[in-house]
């Protein structure tokens, strides 16, 4: 089965769900590209490096939120046709996203590496990076649009609050790596933040990610 995961993950990408969600990609690409243009227009030759830190920091979860979008938690209406049980598929969209996240944490890992060596991380700033990388990577793309949704429900909340905090902490994790400053003060409340709110928020939301393993098995579940 590892074998067909790994194949139908590269070769199959949801061009739909793209679509249907190209706003939120928009706005999140161009969030990425304002801060790198931030940083370059300021005019300082050394400024490039810090381009480039940024970059580090911020491409595992870009690439995290294309694969959110990409490679919804669900399953073509075809598989619902082939001989497998209820079991069987929700074994086969279980692992896909296990694989999924678990391509994105590597990344994180090369890239909080990469900027450890040419930064002034330091190993809580290097955690802290980590851990909002690998929160990042276990997201689900809520069943509909955000922006389409007249009630956002519970899921959807907490969904955007995590990409929120996510992001917040690590832009703050950034100007710390590059200025070189002994900022233990923000490192530390970063570090409560995400312990206090941002885990517990986490641990909660996995309930949702399980009850989306658990509908697609069912082809009623799945278009409910």
């Amino acid at each position: 089965m590892l074998k067909s995961i790994v194949k139908d993950y590269f070769q199959d990408c949801n061009l739909k769900s793209a679509k249907e969600n190209s706003f939120h990609l928009f706005y999140f690409v161009l969030l990425f590209c304002m801060q790198i243009g931030v940083v370059i227009g300021c005019g300082d030759p050394e400024r490039l490096k810090s381009a480039g830190i940024m970059c580090l920091v911020f491409l595992p979860m870009l690439c995290s939120d294309f694969a959110m979008v990409l490679h919804p938690v669900q399953l073509h209406k075809m598989m619902y046709l082939c001989p497998l049980s209820r079991e069987e598929r929700k074994a086969y969209v279980k692992n896909t996203y296990i694989f999924r996240v678990v391509i994105h944490v590597l990344l994180s890992i090369l890239c909080v590496a990469i900027v450890s060596q040419c930064s002034y991380c330091d190993l809580l700033s290097a955690i802290l990076l980590l851990l909002n990388d690998i929160l990042f990577a276990c997201l689900i793309f809520p069943k509909r649009a955000f922006h389409s949704v007249v009630n956002p429900s519970f899921e959807h909340w907490m969904w955007f609050f995590l990409i929120l905090f996510a992001l917040g902490s690590n832009f703050l994790q950034v100007h710390i790596v590059m200025d070189g400053a002994e900022d233990w003060w923000l490192k530390w409340t970063l570090l409560i933040v995400f312990l206090t709110i941002q885990l517990p928020m986490a641990l909660r939301y996995r309930i949702c990610v399980r009850q989306r393993l658990d509908e697609v098995g069912d082809f009623e579940g799945e278009m409910s």
